[in-house]
């Protein structure tokens, strides 16, 4: 990402009042993630790991929220889980969005990223601060 995306970005979550992001994953992943980080499913092929997000088409990134989990598959995952499973949500600070190892290959989706269009228009747009705005348009045609 250019750094004066990555500006506009930490600008915008900031007039935003975005304080945190979201990861919901099974308690018995938190040992793994305390010890290696979040991984995505490409990361994670070969182990016996759990995965609570949906695929979306992009196996080599990490599934997150702003502020407020995806409900529905939130709930779906939560009342799946047995009280032995234990779930969990992850905050986790929104700087990742704009700073760090990974954050020319950050994506922002305004829709769920099993949707088609959506996979499209992130391959193409989908780091910008533009994207990023996209994620609170008053109205999402998809």
């Amino acid at each position: 990402m250019l750094q004066p995306e990555a500006e506009n970005i930490e600008a915008a979550a900031s007039e935003r009042g975005i304080t945190e992001l979201i990861h919901f994953t099974w308690t018995s992943n938190l040992d793994s993630i305390f010890r290696l980080g979040l991984l995505s499913r490409n990361e994670m092929k070969d182990s016996n790991y759990r995965f609570t997000d949906g695929w979306g088409g992009y196996p080599s990134h990490i599934s997150l929220s702003i502020m407020f989990p995806n409900y529905l598959m939130f709930v779906a995952k939560k009342m799946a889980t047995t009280p032995e499973d234990g779930f969990c949500m992850l905050r986790i600070n929104p700087c990742v969005m704009w700073s760090g190892p990974n954050v020319e290959q950050t994506l922002f989706c305004y829709t769920n990223m099993a949707n088609t269009n959506a996979q499209r228009e992130s391959i193409i747009d989908g780091c910008s601060a533009d994207a990023f705005s996209r994620l609170f348009a008053p109205e999402v045609k998809v």
